[in-house]
Parts: structure tokens; sequence; C-alpha cells
């Protein structure tokens, strides 16, 4: 008996195992968290990513009010400037004041985008750490323990679908007559002799030949 379908579950970076929560034989759920990688200091520079990016909201409260600060004193000259309540030497100064905050505004904007993006970056690589069983199936495997350092793609848990088991059996040609693909089936495993399993002829290969 074999799975058609067989899942290798494994670290996308190199690391050590944290822990896992499944034994071989033990029936799991699609997404279901077989285990976890050790995050090393992960979760600190996620604490520390996410302290940086509060201060950087903050630096960007105090841009947006110089800005607003410098284009209320840019317009108000302007406008003395049109009575000649000001001097045309002021009225530049003053645009130049704006157009200096409206830049610390923009690098602020940037800054915290630059953050954020780093943020989910952390993010995704702890999500990777936790090892997830892609479909329901059985865990027919564990191949390291916890503690145990292991390489990007490293199988640690095989799962198999349950749902794609076969047979994988052969027939004398003489009685093997009239079969063919699609015939239903009874199946009848050595552990449950009393209970036959319903299933159906998936392919059949051509007789292999015997050499000199």
């Amino acid at each position: 008996m074999q799975a058609r379908f067989t899942y290798k579950i494994g670290p996308t970076v190199a690391g050590r195992v944290k822990r896992l929560d499944v034994h071989v034989g033990d029936t799991v759920k699609a997404g279901q968290v077989l285990g976890e990688m050790d995050a090393v200091d992960l979760d600190d520079r996620i604490s520390a990513q996410q302290a940086a990016i509060k201060s950087s909201e903050a630096a960007l409260r105090q841009a947006a009010a110089k800005e607003t600060f410098a284009q209320t004193q840019a317009t108000r000259y302007e406008q003395l400037l049109s009575v000649r309540g000001t001097s045309e030497e002021t009225v530049v100064t003053k645009r130049q004041e704006l157009a200096v905050a409206s830049a610390a505004l923009v690098a602020s904007r940037e800054d915290i985008a630059r953050l954020r993006a780093e943020l989910e970056a952390l993010r995704a690589q702890r999500g990777n750490l936790r090892l997830v069983a892609p479909v329901a199936g059985l865990v027919a495997a564990r191949d390291a323990d916890p503690g145990t350092t292991v390489v990007a793609g490293q199988a640690v848990i095989e799962v198999i679908d349950t749902a794609s088991l076969w047979v994988d059996t052969r027939f004398d040609q003489i009685s093997a007559e009239g079969l063919a693909t699609g015939l239903p089936a009874k199946i009848v495993l050595r552990s449950r002799r009393s209970q036959a399993v319903a299933g159906h002829v998936l392919r059949i290969e051509p007789p292999r030949r015997c050499s000199d």
C-alpha cells in the first residue's frame, strides 16, 4: 500500500527544531501546526522593529505639524506681500522653510514605510518557523527530534494524504484476463480481514519481460 501524495515538511532556513507536537501515526488537519523551529533572536528583532515604528510615527506627526505651520506661514506672508506688508526676501525665506518642511515630511513617510516593510518581512520569517500540515493526512515519519539542527529544505515531518492511498499489486497473467482500468474493486487488508474497502482499478502496467 502506498500514498500517491506525500508531503515532506521542513524549514525554509537552517535552524534548530524547538518542538514537535505530533508523532508517527497521528492524524492531522490541513493547516495544523505540527511543530516549530527555534526563533533565536527573531522575537527580539520584531519587538525592536515595532518600537522603531512607534518612534517613526511620532516623528511623522511632528513633521506633519511643521509642514502645516510652514504652509500657513508661507500663505500668510504671500498675502502680506500682495499689500506690501512685508519684503520679498521674507517671503522667499518662508517658501524655503515650507520646502524644507515638505521634504522632511516625505522623508518621514518613506522611513515609516520602510520600517513597516521590514517588520512584515520579519513576521514572515517568524511564520515560516512553524511547521504546518498542507493537507489533512497521517504522520508517516518524524525525521528529526527537538534540539536537532537541520538545514533549509530538510524534511522534519512526513505527512501522507490518506485520501490518495492505493495498492500496488501483481496478478498472474493467466488469471488477470478481463482486468481493465476503472473496474470496481474490493480491498481487504490483513489487519481488517472482515472489513472490505471499496475502490477501483486506477491503472494497469504492462508485464515486465524477463531477460535471458
